[in-house]
């Protein structure tokens, strides 16, 4: 069999793969749609059927050579996924533990489209200026909130917004939109491009994955088994599940999320701003326990060495120069305990590269709360040397608090629909067939790597 041939086998495969899996979710979500309304709830959450970016676009189902080099990226280390969790470790400039999710195609200006019928309720153009894209007036880099019933919102953030779109906002002062209408495109990131899409039930932010149908919830695993499969040959993606933990905080350690409160650099922060603007404003200390074992086994600086067990975590602080005077920026790093104990000690920040390691040394002790973790507040300072962390902080040293993540537990979400219908008793074809055929397509895909290198 030559290569194109095997090519049209393997989308074929993929094609089908994806249609079964989905018939046969779609008897279990039919079931549940047909009896919605024999819920008797206060609040119903309002699902979507669909993303904003069509998902064979999103995975290049149209093209298996350009899926297959997007498999490889990732297998070699690639952070840019079609569908990847959002955070610090997994794209830079975020403090981890944030519920939603970055939509990344493998090409330029997709069509944002809205995936249900909705109303716009809040919208932003950040700096205002127009482009055209693909032959149409965009306003560029905007972020918008769809409301789509229910108290149940949408969030889309840097996207190039149609301007007509932009300026039927501006006479109506609202706008209606209705499912497939397009919105706008995709901003570009190199060859490459992105949209963040959250998904906001009364008012607090949860993964978006818990509001698809489950028509698409199957559609969406059955895709991001092949990226995780990869994952998991590579070995440093520590944070690769489509839902990781939300509350990274440990009572009482200096472990978790935290965000500038006070200290020498208060002069920098203007009334009513975020302090996690500035690049002394966020740490993130993330203990290997809210990790993914599965596809984090290997040093993230240094892929010809497996994780060992002193180091104890990942973290620092996104910032590898500092523009603000006195402040010591320190990137990321495997984080080692040199002294004292999670509560007050010293903290290693290893930074490891190909040839050569380096190291910054934290000084830190937790403030207790003894009524809630998130109450705890964190003094913490770094320094180039371990003599110089050992001999205490200095006027520099700052005062951190917990950011609190909300999470599932924080609410009570609606229960899926009851019914009074037997589930069929071929329910378990739903799991079956995404990881037979997924199973015949990865050994499809390894004969002719193999192959090619022979």
């Amino acid at each position: 069999m030559n290569d194109k041939s095997l090519n049209k086998l393997l989308v074929i495969f993929i094609v089908f793969f994806i249609i079964l899996s989905s018939n046969s979710i779609s008897v279990f979500a039919t079931q549940i749609e047909e009896s919605t309304l024999e819920v008797q709830s206060e609040h119903v959450m309002t699902l979507i059927d669909e993303l904003p970016i069509d998902l064979d676009i999103l995975f290049e189902l149209d093209n298996f050579t350009k899926f297959e080099a997007m498999l490889d990226q990732i297998e070699s280390g690639s952070s840019f996924w079609p569908i990847r969790p959002f955070g610090t470790f997994f794209g830079h400039g975020h403090i981890e533990g944030l519920p939603r999710m970055d939509l990344n195609p493998y090409r330029l200006h997709v069509d944002i489209r809205a995936p249900i019928d909705c109303t716009l309720e809040g919208f932003l153009a950040r700096n205002g200026s127009i482009d055209l894209i693909n032959g149409v007036e965009c306003v560029m880099d905007c972020v918008f909130m769809l409301d789509i019933g229910n108290e149940c919102s949408l969030l889309l953030d840097h996207i190039e917004m149609l301007k007509t779109v932009v300026d039927r906002i501006g006479t109506a002062g609202n706008l209606s939109l209705t499912k497939g209408e397009l919105i706008g495109f995709t901003q570009t990131v190199y060859d490459k491009s992105i949209a963040d899409f959250a998904y906001w039930y009364r008012g607090i932010e949860i993964p978006p994955y818990n509001a698809f149908t489950p028509k698409l919830q199957g559609k969406v695993d059955v895709l991001y088994n092949f990226l995780y499969e990869r994952a998991k040959l590579n070995g440093k993606y520590p944070r690769a599940n489509m839902i990781n933990d939300m509350f990274i905080h440990k009572d009482d350690e200096f472990w978790g999320n935290w965000v500038y409160k006070s200290g020498p650099y208060d002069s920098y922060i203007e009334e009513g701003e975020w302090p996690g603007h500035h690049d002394f404003g966020l740490y993130t200390f993330l203990n290997r326990e809210f990790t993914t074992p599965e596809t984090y086994w290997k040093n993230v600086f240094n892929t010809d060495y497996n994780l060992t067990d002193d180091l104890l975590g990942l973290g620092g602080n996104i910032h590898t120069t500092s523009t603000t005077p006195g402040y010591y920026a320190v990137g990321i790093g495997h984080i080692l305990l040199v002294e004292g104990d999670n509560t007050s000690g010293i903290i290693e920040l290893r930074h490891q590269y190909d040839s050569s390691t380096s190291s910054d040394y934290g000084k830190f002790e937790i403030i207790a709360n003894s009524s809630s973790v998130i109450g705890d507040e964190l003094q913490v300072e770094f320094f180039p040397t371990l003599g110089e962390a050992q001999i205490g902080f200095t006027a520099n040293v700052s005062t951190y608090e917990r950011i609190y993540t909300q999470t599932i537990d924080d609410i009570v979400l609606p229960p899926l629909p009851t019914t009074t219908t037997p589930l069929p008793t071929n329910e378990g074809t739903i799991f079956i067939y995404p990881t037979i055929l997924s199973a015949i397509i990865i050994a499809i895909i390894n004969r002719k790597k193999k192959k090619s290198q022979q």
